[in-house]
């Protein structure tokens, strides 16, 4: 009778044909084989090398117990001291059924044996890590959700009664579904009581803080909340671990045993990323099975084919799958030649401030009063005790002697009146009968004839400067134009203000205008 051929697998042989993307930094060593120590080491990393195949086969397939082990085992090793916490591997008990049976309590129930020196114990060996150690993170699976319990313990008075000499201080449930939360924390207190009296150990209600750990909810339907909830489960023993590391430090810096450890039972502050969880949960698989196997293994990147039935679209986000998004801190190129392509300003920009007219409006450029001299101009006048052609004469540290015309001697400018209050000033005011040019110049009251030939003189000499320096096509002069130009640019620091800064003419009182 022939033989019926048989699909099933031998260990080693390939089932597709694939690549190992290369690189001159790998050899692969295909021409020469494996030997026999190295095969039989290997074949036992085949649990380990599943947990994190698993986690290939799609997005949305369901984490199994021996993924989710394999994870923390790895990150439970990365303590500085690993005795603070027990991770025990108890899955396949089912110390946690879904409806209440007896058969698993039987198995894990302490028998006395008596010697020489009295009544002794003898439990059971998944107590042995739990009994020696501060802290207990168990993931357990109820109803198809991934769920934490975190369990601290201290050495207690001996209990003859219940026979305990250890007992729970600090007990959580981090359950990310909201569906049935409240009757899966019943079940699971109602069970660690007997779990825990099989280990000598006291939980009771009264003695040990209820911790409340929040975590964001999950917002799929049921189906979904068992592979978001195994991620979930994987995610917050990461972090609780990692706070773990934090009180080991602090404990390591300090001689006082009471170090706070509040901390600890902080909410679980993340936006959930499963994809990033689950490549974080296939990376400590990967590492784990390299450990295990004394670096014997390494990883690679594979390329498979056709015939190894992987669905790469079943790891990709439907939101992003026709959106390829590079960040710029990823995207560098050493050979790009256009480097310099940010900008940066020190200051903002400014508005560029709208054109001066090219003459003043009609009308008086200043309205003097009685009581207001003329020595307002901007050009620097002497006053009556001060003279020019006097020895001891020094202007004033604010002012500066004439080098060319203000606006007031423009000959340019629009006749402006002007008064004068002396004893030789009549009352009426004048205003000039044509316009003022270097022949012809008002007199300052008050100055003598030679001071009078001095200023006449030094405001010709301006005026026949600007004459003689004209722009080639505005034909004004160049001096006068770039002190114009200096005083546009200071309006573009004061554009909020309505004042013309070049105006410096005081405002004439109401008063005033009534005794004119």
């Amino acid at each position: 009778m022939p033989k019926k051929a048989q699909n099933v697998q031998k260990r080693g042989q390939p089932v597709a044909a694939a690549r190992l993307v290369g690189s001159p930094y790998v050899k692969f060593g295909w021409h020469k084989p494996l030997a026999g120590h190295v095969k039989e080491q290997i074949a036992t990393l085949t649990p380990m090398s599943d947990s994190m195949y698993m986690l290939q086969r799609h997005l949305e397939r369901p984490i199994d117990a021996l993924s989710l082990r394999n994870g923390i085992f790895r990150e439970h090793r990365a303590l500085a001291d690993e005795t603070i916490v027990s991770t025990p591997a108890l899955d396949h008990l089912d110390l946690f059924p879904s409806v209440e049976e007896t058969e698993t309590m039987q198995k894990i129930a302490k028998y006395e044996a008596y010697d020489e020196g009295g009544s002794l114990f003898r439990l059971h060996g998944m107590f042995e890590g739990i009994r020696a150690r501060e802290f207990l993170l168990l993931p357990i699976e109820i109803d198809n959700t991934w769920l934490t319990i975190i369990v601290r313990f201290k050495d207690d008075e001996p209990d003859h009664v219940f026979n305990t000499d250890r007992q729970v201080t600090d007990f959580a449930i981090v359950d990310p579904n909201p569906h049935g939360r409240e009757d899966r924390r019943k079940s699971i207190e109602l069970r660690l009581q007997y779990i825990f009296l099989e280990g000598c150990i006291e939980f009771s209600e009264d003695k040990y803080k209820t911790r409340h750990i929040d975590v964001p909810t999950l917002k799929g339907c049921p189906e979904t909340a068992k592979w978001q909830s195994g991620l979930v489960a994987f995610a917050f023993a990461s972090e609780f671990l990692r706070r773990l590391k934090t009180l080991v430090f602090r404990r390591s810096c300090s001689n006082d045993d009471k170090i706070c450890t509040e901390f600890l039972y902080s909410p679980f502050e993340e936006q959930y990323n499963f994809n990033i969880y689950r490549q974080n949960l296939m990376s400590s698989c990967a590492h784990q099975a390299i450990e295990k196997s004394n670096c014997l293994v390494r990883m690679a990147l594979e390329v498979p084919s056709g015939d190894a039935e992987y669905h790469p679209e079943s790891f990709r986000d439907p939101d992003d799958a026709e959106v390829v998004s590079t960040s710029r801190d990823e995207s560098y190129d050493i050979l790009d030649e256009n480097t310099h392509t940010l900008e940066f300003r020190t200051r903002p920009q400014r508005k560029k401030t709208p054109a001066r007219p090219a003459s003043r409006p009609s009308g008086p450029d200043c309205a003097l009063t009685p009581t207001q001299p003329i020595l307002h101009s901007p050009i620097w006048s002497p006053s009556s005790q001060y003279s020019p052609t006097s020895p001891n004469f020094s202007p004033p540290s604010n002012h500066h002697p004439p080098t060319s015309p203000s606006t007031l001697y423009s000959p340019t400018a629009a006749p402006v009146m002007m008064k004068y209050e002396n004893d030789n000033t009549p009352s009426a005011s004048r205003a000039p009968l044509a316009q003022m040019g270097p022949n012809a110049l008002p007199e300052i009251p008050g100055l003598g004839s030679e001071a009078q030939d001095a200023s006449a003189s030094s405001l010709k000499r301006a005026f026949n400067d600007d004459e003689e320096e004209e722009d080639e096509y505005t034909k004004e002069p160049v001096e006068k134009r770039a002190r114009r130009q200096s005083y546009e640019d200071d309006l573009s620091d004061y554009e909020d203000t309505e004042e013309d800064p070049l105006d410096s003419t005081p405002q004439t009182p109401a008063e005033d205008d009534d005794a004119m």
